[in-house]
C-alpha cells in the first residue's frame, strides 16, 4: 500500500522490519527491492532482487516469475522484464499494478507506442481510470514525444486525482510535472514557487531522491530566468544526491541538463564532460532515449571542429533512434543539426534534403 502511494520510504521501513525477523522470505525481498529502487538506490535494489531469487525454491510459479521479472528490471535488462511482465499478466491479467510495471518496462525498453497501449489496458480495469499513477505514466510518454500539451493536460488530471485520493507524494510529484510545463509555457515564476514548495515538502519527508529530482527542474527554471549560479547550485545538490545513492538513470538525465546549462554559459569543455559521463552512464543502464541524446550532444558539438564523416554518422544514428523512440523534439533537433552539417561540407542538396524533412515532421502541429 505504501508503494502505491509512492511512499517508498515507509515501505522500506516496513519491509526491512519484516526481513530481519524473516531473513529468507522471498516475497518481502521482492517489494524492498522496488522501494529501493523508487528511493534511487539502485545497488541496494539489485542486492534485495538477488536476496529473492535466492530464497525462490519451492515458491509458486507466479512469484517465481514475479521475482525473475524484478532481477531482470534491476539489471536493467528490459527486453527480459518486458517479456516476464506478459507472462505475469497472463497468470493475472486484471492485475493493476502489474499492468503498470509494463508501461513502465516498455518506456525504459524505448518502446513509447506499446507502453501507451499498457496503459489504454490500465484504464479499463477496475479503479484504473482514477488512478493518479496511469496519468504520471501518461506524463512520461508525452514528454519523450515533445508534447507539453499532453504533459499539462495529465499532470493536472494526475493532481487531481491524488488530491481526490488524499494521496500527498503523489500530488507532489504531479506538482513536479505541472510546474515543468508551466515553465516550458513561460511561466517562470508560476513554476519557481511550486517547485520550491514541492522541494520544502520533501524536505521535510526526508525523501532525497525526489527532492533532488525538483531541484533539477528549478534549475531548469532558474537557467531560463538568467540566474545561472542559482541554477548551478541546485544541479551540484542534485548531482551530488544522485550519485551519493546511486541512481544511474537520474545521474544520465542530470548530465544532460547540465550539458545544456554549461553550453549555454560558454563553457564547451564542461558541457562534452557531462555528456561522456551521461552517455557513459546511458550505455551501461541501456537508457536508450539518454544514449540518442547524449551520442547527438557529442556529435553537435564536434560541428564547431568540423563536420567530418564520423560526426555526420553520428547525428544520422541519433536522430534514426530519437525518430524510433518518438522523441520528436530531439529528432527535429538533430535533422537541424544535419542539415547545417552538410552546408558546412558545401553539399546543399542533402543539407536542403534534412531541412525539408525537419519541417514535414513539424508541420501537423
Amino acid at each position: 500500500q505504501a508503494l502505491r502511494a509512492s511512499d517508498p520510504k515507509r515501505a522500506r521501513d516496513d519491509l526491512l522490519a519484516v526481513v530481519a525477523q524473516a531473513p529468507g522470505y522471498a516475497p518481502a525481498y521482492v517489494l524492498l527491492a522496488q522501494a529501493w529502487k523508487a528511493l534511487g538506490y539502485d545497488a541496494k535494489a539489485l542486492a534485495s532482487a538477488q536476496q529473492a531469487a535466492a530464497n525462490s525454491e519451492g515458491l509458486p510459479p507466479r512469484m517465481q516469475l514475479s521475482i525473475e521479472r524484478e532481477v531482470a528490471a534491476q539489471q536493467f535488462d528490459w527486453s527480459k522484464a518486458v517479456e516476464l511482465d506478459g507472462k505475469l499478466l497472463t497468470l493475472s491479467p486484471q492485475d493493476l499494478d502489474q499492468q503498470l510495471a509494463l508501461a513502465d518496462d516498455l518506456l525504459n525498453a524505448g518502446r513509447p507506442d506499446e507502453a501507451e497501449r499498457a496503459l489504454a489496458d490500465v484504464r479499463k480495469l477496475p479503479g484504473g481510470d482514477s488512478d493518479p499513477r496511469v496519468e504520471l505514466k501518461a506524463v512520461a510518454v508525452a514528454r519523450l514525444r515533445g508534447n507539453i500539451a499532453d504533459q499539462a493536460a495529465h499532470a493536472e488530471r494526475a493532481l487531481q486525482l491524488a488530491q481526490a485520493h488524499d494521496t500527498a507524494l503523489l500530488a507532489a510529484r504531479a506538482k513536479v510535472e505541472l510546474a515543468w510545463t508551466q515553465s516550458h509555457s513561460g511561466q517562470q515564476e508560476a513554476a519557481e514557487k511550486m517547485l520550491r514548495d514541492v522541494i520544502d515538502y520533501y524536505q521535510q519527508r526526508g525523501n532525497l531522491r525526489d527532492e533532488a529530482e525538483a531541484r533539477l527542474r528549478l534549475a531548469g527554471v532558474l537557467t531560463k530566468q538568467n540566474r545561472s549560479r542559482q541554477a548551478r547550485e541546485q544541479y551540484q545538490t542534485a548531482l551530488d544526491v544522485f550519485h551519493r545513492i546511486g541512481d544511474q538513470k537520474q545521474l544520465t538525465n542530470t548530465y544532460k541538463l547540465l550539458n545544456g546549462a554549461l553550453w549555454n554559459q560558454g563553457d564547451r569543455d564542461g558541457a562534452v564532460t557531462a555528456s561522456r559521463r551521461g552517455l557513459a552512464i546511458a550505455r551501461e543502464i541501456r537508457d536508450a532515449g539518454s544514449e540518442a541524446w547524449h551520442s547527438g550532444s557529442l556529435a553537435v558539438m564536434r560541428l564547431d571542429e568540423g563536420a567530418d564523416d564520423e560526426t555526420i554518422a553520428e547525428l544520422r544514428a541519433a536522430s534514426e533512434l530519437d525518430g524510433r523512440l518518438g522523441a520528436r523534439e530531439d529528432r527535429l533537433f538533430m535533422l537541424a543539426n544535419l542539415s547545417d552539417a552538410y552546408r558546412l561540407r558545401g553539399q546543399l542538396d542533402e543539407a536542403q534534403k534534412y531541412c525539408s524533412l525537419a519541417r514535414a515532421e513539424l508541420s501537423p502541429t
